[in-house]
């Protein structure tokens, strides 16, 4: 990750000390906070440099709330403490691997095809630290199922599941 001194000079106005230790992933989570209208906003309507920057600027903030898969909502802990303590009708789904199969991409409520195929059309409330690395890192979830189909992505997933323990069968 580019740390904020080695930052283009457009942004460099955010100023880190070594001296205040602070996290540069805080700068991105706080970001991702906002959502995917930001996102969408940062994408395609950002006409220019200049406005991306401006952009940026306007909505960047620091966040201490732990989004990353090692710890806060992301993370395995706090999911297993929610799942053991406050349970919902998701886990119960969950627990009697009740189907899911894809349904196609038009409806918001339901998953992607890259999720269905994951979990194997079965359905599960996990996420996060749960989901491969290097699955995560691609935004497999994000992709429609006609993408996924014709850059041959979906057989990516399959094979990267190959491997996979489900740690559904561990809970």
């Amino acid at each position: 990750m580019t740390s904020v001194s080695q930052a283009e000079p457009s942004i460099r106005w955010l100023h880190v000390t070594n001296a205040e230790v602070v996290s540069t992933s805080w700068y991105c989570e706080g970001l991702t906070l906002h959502g995917l209208d930001l996102l969408h906003t940062a994408l395609f309507a950002a006409e220019d440099h200049n406005q991306l920057v401006s952009l940026i600027r306007d909505n960047i903030v620091s966040s201490n709330i732990p989004i990353d898969v090692e710890e806060g909502i992301m993370g395995d802990t706090y999911q297993e403490i929610r799942y053991r303590e406050r349970p919902t009708e998701q886990d119960k789904l969950q627990e009697a691997q009740t189907p899911m199969p894809f349904q196609g991409d038009g409806n918001p409520d339901l998953p992607p095809l890259a999720w269905t195929s994951f979990w194997r059309e079965t359905y599960s409330s996990l996420y996060g630290y749960h989901i491969p690395a290097e699955m995560r890192h691609w935004g497999y979830v994000f992709w429609d199922a006609p993408t996924l189909q014709s850059t041959g992505a979906l057989e990516l997933l399959e094979r990267e599941k190959e491997d996979f323990i489900d740690p559904r069968d561990n809970m």
